[in-house]
């Protein structure tokens, strides 16, 4: 018994596009005007809160997101004035120092 033949078409269309742009995902929260237009070049480990309800709940953790060139400027001004006085201490106790104590890899996309 054979299989039936798969056209080599079908295979390209099921496949993703990896040329796709990625959403800035930067934002907190969900709401229409907080969402970024601008499409994702860089995808960031950071140990932060991941949404605005845990900010909130005064929870953080280490998770990865896309974020766009600008956005990503935006975070390493925001992690250099909190560390401009001198190190800190993350919601959890974690002690934060320097910069690669939150902003913990950034990569291409």
């Amino acid at each position: 018994m054979t299989s039936p033949a798969i056209h080599p078409d079908a295979i390209t269309d099921a496949l993703p596009d990896l040329d796709a742009e990625v959403a800035c995902e930067y934002a907190l929260c969900d709401h229409p005007q907080c969402q970024c237009e601008a499409p994702a070049v860089w995808r960031v480990t950071t140990h932060c809160a991941r949404n605005i309800d845990e900010l909130r709940a005064g929870r953080c953790s280490t998770f990865s997101r896309p974020i766009c060139e600008s956005h990503l400027e935006d975070l390493r001004d925001i992690i250099a004035d909190g560390l401009r006085c001198g190190p800190g201490t993350c919601m959890c106790g974690r002690r934060i120092a320097q910069m690669s104590d939150v902003l913990l890899e950034v990569s291409a996309l």
